[in-house]
């Protein structure tokens, strides 16, 4: 979590990059075309198939969201061990044996709000995917809800998206900090260190991790050439940036990919056009999330913008709003919307007012979560890193 002033901007995007997420899981549970593509049996209406084939698509962008997290993982994590003053090696040792600890409160959390909402069938996602369809939907929260099963999951934080589909991204999280610790511990001295950055970029193509080595290379530019940083404030940079990251980061990735449609959907669209960037891990989305990261880097406006107070409140929540938001999805949500329903409210007005209400109860639960258990698992993760100097030093 970012702590100086002069970086709150960052924890502001973290959280509206949270809030895209739980907006696109919202779309695609109750609008299956405008996240995944038109198709024979998703028609949809000629609103719903703009947001696969124009820049509207950036409303639903998860997947650039995602890559936008690992990409300002990378940086958060290496700022501290750049510049005058660094921290030392026992440092980033102590900061890789936290890491598992810091992450695992509100991820454990989320899975045992979903085995308890399973244990007493409340779960209503299937019985929204029977009025609409959706193939996508209906494939969460099947799982049994075994108590050994479960504990066991729990006690190794091992097949989370069973419970929670969205902590896929935890696991990679954790793996991508351990490569920034690595990278950092080795090499972050080293006068050669920008060609090891290069060497790993190639040698992780195609992989999403490629986001986390990224932040790495923007935190020593950032802190060891400032200068530099400053010459790429320019007016025609920040708003080719601009353009740049809204057309990249709307690439509608679940279409392209096939998911639900022909792989040749998106062939005469405008994003039909785009070439393949067969090594780059999580394609356009990637480079639209490289892009909106150097456009709020370098522009001041985007920064003052972004610290503006509400915006900083959803990013102190933004960890506990991101692992909640779809079990949330999957129960409260799914059943006010059926209730909403049998009342005799039409599908459209029902989607808008409970998408009203669902944000409501995910930031209450994202605030009670940050509180008694996120915070609690910060503490004990600095606790686990003292231990472990003391450790150290005994040896």
């Amino acid at each position: 979590m970012v702590k100086s002033g002069k970086e709150q901007h960052w924890e502001a995007a973290r959280g509206l990059a949270a809030l895209l997420v739980m907006f696109h899981h919202s779309v695609a549970a109750f609008y299956h075309e405008a996240v995944f593509g038109v198709s024979d049996d998703f028609p949809g209406s000629p609103v719903t198939r703009l947001f696969t084939i124009t820049p509207l698509g950036i409303v639903v962008a998860a997947h650039f969201a995602v890559c936008f997290f690992f990409v300002l993982s990378g940086y958060v994590l290496s700022l501290k061990f750049f510049g005058e003053g660094a921290k030392g090696q026992l440092d980033v040792a102590e900061a890789a044996v936290k890491r598992p600890f810091r992450l695992a409160g509100i991820a454990i959390l989320s899975m045992a709000l979903s085995w308890g909402l399973t244990q007493m069938s409340a779960h209503y996602n299937a019985a929204v995917a029977a009025i609409n369809g959706s193939p996508w939907f209906s494939e969460f929260m099947n799982y049994r809800p075994d108590r050994h099963s479960f504990l066991a999951d729990v006690c190794l934080v091992r097949n989370g998206t069973d419970y929670n589909p969205p902590l896929w991204t935890i696991k990679v999280e954790l793996i991508g900090s351990f490569l920034v610790y690595g990278v950092l511990f080795f090499f972050r001295r080293t006068p050669f260190r920008f060609a090891v950055y290069a060497v790993l970029l190639v040698a992780f193509q195609g992989a999403i991790y490629q986001g986390f080595l990224v932040g790495i290379l923007f935190a020593d530019l950032h802190i060891n050439y400032p200068a530099a940083v400053l010459q790429c404030r320019r007016k025609w940079l920040v708003w080719l940036l601009l353009g740049g990251s809204l057309v990249f980061a709307s690439f509608p990735y679940f279409a392209a990919e096939g998911w639900f449609v022909n792989a040749n959907y998106l062939e005469g669209t405008f994003f039909g056009y785009f070439p393949p960037l067969p090594g780059v891990g999580g394609g356009y989305s990637m480079l639209g999330a490289v892009l909106t990261f150097l456009l709020i880097l370098l522009s001041q406006r985007v920064q003052s913008f972004l610290k503006l107070g509400v915006l900083r409140y959803f990013g102190r929540i933004s960890f506990a709003l991101y692992a909640i938001h779809f079990v949330i999805l999957t129960s409260f949500t799914s059943w006010l919307f059926l209730v909403l329903l049998q009342k005799g409210l039409d599908y459209d007005a029902s989607f808008l007012l409970v998408l009203a209400a669902s944000l409501v109860v995910v930031v209450a639960t994202s605030e009670a979560a940050t509180r008694l258990v996120d915070g609690p698992s910060i503490r004990a993760a600095n606790w686990i890193g003292r231990c472990f100097r003391k450790a150290v030093a005994a040896v």
